[in-house]
């Protein structure tokens, strides 16, 4: 995949001839829009459209894929300049981490109000960033892209649509925060000579702009170990072979093996120093819970423990720090990852998957799946909202998920059926914390 990650989607000189500015023009943020384009054309070619057919609605090929992500590209160039670096405040590319404050808030509901009556709400800084992202430069672009290119008219609560634009926000969130930090803290600072240095490349190949090892074909014979000896397979399984674990059978194993898909197949990391404690978090809110529900040889304590000995491994052979960031967030979010993990569990229990599947008078015209955040809860009635198409269901019976054990924020992935004019929790598939909500989107 990294090999095949590099071919160049707009070479540098087609970049500047259609960003109709002259070199000397061209700053810090020209350069990170170039290189975002290249980035989010592969990840949505390699990762996204890899297992859909050309049958799909909205399947696109190779020059299509450049060129769509030329167009959001160039529109969050635009949305970039002229609002967060320009009239907001906030800074929201820069300090991705930071909370918004209720000065922020105001300032920002201001500025939206001209676009919608009820501005989303955001309490950390990379929230709003994504909510006006989507809102602004993805979700129009898709649209605007598939009408007058594709000659395919979709409607903005399409179900496909939304699916493709919360991908490509995974992955321009991702670029903004792990790649783009050095060019967007100074956004207008001249980068002409960057583009210079990329002129005298092969407009055919993309440099690979985002890490820092050779090309594959430089590589001279006997210096194979510059890419394999940090490479993420390699590490995991030195790793597993040095962690003397108590019991042989608790399955650990297989969550490192599970750890290591998905942050090679579906983050594209490909070196372990690219590992941020981000990768983990995200890994331990969302994707280890769903691991760990259906591997009952395995605790989360076991799991919480085991990571632990790795990221120290990982310090120790000076292959990357983050054992303080990681001890930080088991002494932080680790409770909550438990509790939605207790409630997941004991659901699964109390009503067996097969018990749902053979349920004959289930009524499927009056049921909808989704992911919802819990926005209020108090004797088994919350009032939940549906995290992707933001519908509010203001009394739902969640007695049947254990509502006690709920608390504000958590997403929960369930079946909602509506009788007797209420709605109610029919089927849990998972709970997730608060947390996970910026990775659900």
């Amino acid at each position: 995949m990294a090999e095949q990650s590099r071919k160049s989607y707009i070479t540098a000189r087609e970049f500047i001839e259609a960003w109709e500015k002259e070199i000397y023009e061209l700053n810090n943020l020209d350069y990170f829009i170039y290189l975002l384009i290249n980035e989010l054309a592969s990840s949505i070619e390699l990762q996204y459209f890899v297992n859909i057919t050309s049958k799909h609605l909205l399947y696109l090929n190779r020059e299509d894929i450049g060129n769509l992500s030329f167009s959001i590209g160039d529109s969050l160039q635009v949305f970039l300049e002229r609002n967060c670096f320009n009239s907001c405040p906030l800074q929201c590319p820069s300090n991705l981490n930071d909370p918004v404050n209720q000065e922020e808030e105001q300032i920002r509901n201001s500025m939206l109000l001209q676009f919608m009556q009820h501005p989303p709400q955001c309490k950390r800084k990379d929230e709003c960033l994504y909510t006006d992202l989507l809102n602004y430069v993805v979700l129009d672009s898709l649209l605007d892209f598939y009408n007058y290119e594709m000659n395919i008219v979709l409607s903005e609560n399409d179900k496909r649509l939304l699916k493709f634009a919360e991908f490509i926000m995974h992955i321009v969130i991702n670029i903004i925060r792990k790649k783009g930090q050095d060019s967007l803290n100074e956004p207008k600072e001249n980068a002409s000579e960057k583009f210079s240095t990329m002129l005298y490349s092969d407009d055919n190949t993309l440099l690979n702009l985002f890490a820092d090892e050779p090309e594959d074909d430089e590589m001279v014979e006997g210096d194979e170990w510059k890419l394999s000896s940090n490479g993420v397979d390699a590490i995991i399984e030195e790793f597993k072979e040095s962690y003397d674990r108590i019991n042989s059978d608790d399955g650990i194993d297989q969550i490192f093996d599970n750890f290591g898909e998905f942050i090679t197949n579906f983050l594209a990391i490909s070196k372990i120093d690219e590992l941020h404690i981000e990768d983990i978090e995200e890994y331990f809110n969302v994707i280890l819970l769903n691991d760990i529900t259906v591997n009952e040889h395995v605790s989360l304590d076991d799991v919480k423990n085991a990571f632990l000995k790795f990221i120290e491994y990982l310090e120790f052979n000076d292959y990357a720090s983050l054992v303080r960031e990681y001890k930080q967030f088991i002494d932080t979010d680790f409770s909550d990852v438990e509790r939605v993990l207790t409630i997941s569990v004991d659901y699964q229990r109390k009503h067996p998957l097969v018990n749902y599947l053979l349920q004959e008078s289930k009524n499927k015209e009056k049921s909808i799946e989704g992911f919802f955040e819990v926005k209020s809860v108090h004797n088994n009635i919350a009032k939940l909202e549906d995290i992707h198409l933001k519908a509010a269901y203001r009394y739902v019976d969640v007695s049947k998920i254990g509502g006690q054990l709920l608390k504000q924020g958590d997403i929960l992935h369930v079946e909602l059926t509506y009788e007797n004019h209420l709605w109610s929790v029919s089927h849990v598939l998972i709970v997730y914390p608060a947390k996970a909500k910026f990775y659900l989107y």
